[in-house]
């Protein structure tokens, strides 16, 4: 295993310290061989180089940081629909409780962006943004009321994708909290650190509760086609990352 890799397994493993054992080790496993040979971009030096120096833009972050409040209310409203539809108890919970997070996540970052850069808060800024993220909780009831069964491989694609992607999330999250201290006014510093630090948390707990369903689908046999699958996603989330990247950052955010 490369030592990007093994940085990537080691980093996780260190954050799901509060899940069993026994899963948590299951997990690495699959996580560890599908990613021998299939480096995340965002666990190397030159991406967190390159985004270090992007955040020197203000308006550059000003509009990752208002996407993410766009992006995070979206998720959390598809992730919700795609709970309730799932006949699976224990995983529609997860899921559902991962929109809820979402959704807060959303306000979230809009006030994060308003504490880090305080001159772009204006009222029309704030009914925009706070109208991206849905009113969610765990007692709101299901769309249709209904849980339907779901084809196994599309229940096992969307654990495999929402773990990868989380796993890229904490690593981004980790990136973005030391640059918005950098920007921002000494007063919303201890605001920052507690809400990005309510933010990571909540990562590691999609990261966690998805990583043990995918060990106890291994443990009843699935091991390798875990792990061909989440090899073949991540790959697509690698080029799709690296993608991003290339693309023109430059561009203002439509909320602006």
């Amino acid at each position: 295993m490369t030592t990007v890799a093994s940085f990537v397994c080691g980093f996780v493993g260190e954050h799901l310290a509060r899940s069993d054992g026994s899963a948590r080790d299951v997990y690495s496993n699959v996580l560890a061989q599908a990613l021998a040979g299939n480096d995340p971009p965002y666990a190397k030096g030159w991406f967190g180089n390159d985004f270090r120096r992007r955040s020197r833009d203000q308006e550059w972050l000003i509009s990752l940081l208002l996407s993410n409040v766009d992006m995070e209310g979206y998720s959390a409203g598809r992730l919700w629909e795609y709970g309730a539809r799932i006949g699976q108890v224990a995983m529609a919970r997860g899921i559902q409780k991962h929109a809820c997070d979402e959704a807060k996540h959303s306000r979230m970052f809009a006030r994060i962006a308003f504490s880090t850069f305080p001159r772009i808060e204006t009222e029309q800024l704030r009914d925009r943004l706070r109208g991206c993220a849905p009113a969610l909780n765990l007692t709101t009831p299901a769309a249709n009321g209904v849980g339907e069964s779901h084809d196994f491989e599309e229940l096992l694609n969307s654990l495999i994708l929402i773990n990868l992607f989380e796993i890229r999330a904490l690593f981004l999250e980790k990136l973005l909290t030391p640059v918005l201290f950098a920007h921002a006014p000494e007063a919303s510093r201890g605001y920052l650190e507690r809400a990005m630090a309510i933010i990571v948390w909540d990562e590691v707990g999609h990261i966690r509760y998805t990583a043990d369903f995918l060990a106890d689908l291994a443990n009843q046999g699935y091991e390798e086609q875990i792990i061909v699958s989440m090899r073949e996603f991540q790959s697509v989330l690698n080029r799709l990352t690296e993608k991003e990247m290339d693309e023109d950052s430059r561009t203002n955010s439509s909320f602006l």
